[in-house]
């Protein structure tokens, strides 16, 4: 267990390289989040973290992220995936943009409209915060869903 004062700006690094994971940032006051693992499941809390820079790689395994909350700014987000499946929770009041691109496996973005690889849904470029997200992988899907 890693406590994380709340009054400071943070910048965390994190590298598992298999396992079980869950870490859970809600609330905390994050500069930047990057985490890696080789092979694993992983649950990652970070509902009204507000964390401008997020990097997620994994090599193999399962992922959820929750980015679901209140967002004072803007997001830019690297996901990149090998083999598994990722899940993502996004908050239902913010404008989103997301690049999609990879290998094998589905897509289930209930409530984007789709225009090639770019999934935005109908707040994008209408609200004062945006998250632009841009996912790679290579073998499994990508679950997006929408939390209020």
């Amino acid at each position: 267990d890693i406590a994380l004062n709340k009054n400071i700006r943070n910048d965390l690094k994190v590298r598992m390289l298999a396992g079980i994971g869950n870490i859970d940032m809600q609330d905390c006051n994050l500069e930047g989040f990057e985490f890696e693992m080789l092979a694993g499941e992983v649950r990652i809390n970070m509902k009204n973290s507000s964390v401008p820079i997020l990097e997620f790689k994994a090599l193999a395994g399962e992922a959820e992220i929750d980015l679901s909350g209140k967002w004072e700014n803007d997001l830019n987000a690297e996901i990149k995936g090998g083999v598994g499946e990722l899940t993502l929770k996004l908050p239902a009041d913010v404008g989103i943009k997301m690049n999609i691109t990879g290998g094998l496996g589905d897509v289930d973005a209930r409530g984007f409209d789709k225009h090639n690889k770019v999934y935005t849904n109908e707040l994008y470029g209408k609200t004062k915060v945006s998250l632009y997200i841009d996912i790679s992988g290579g073998i499994g899907n990508v679950n997006i869903r929408m939390v209020d």
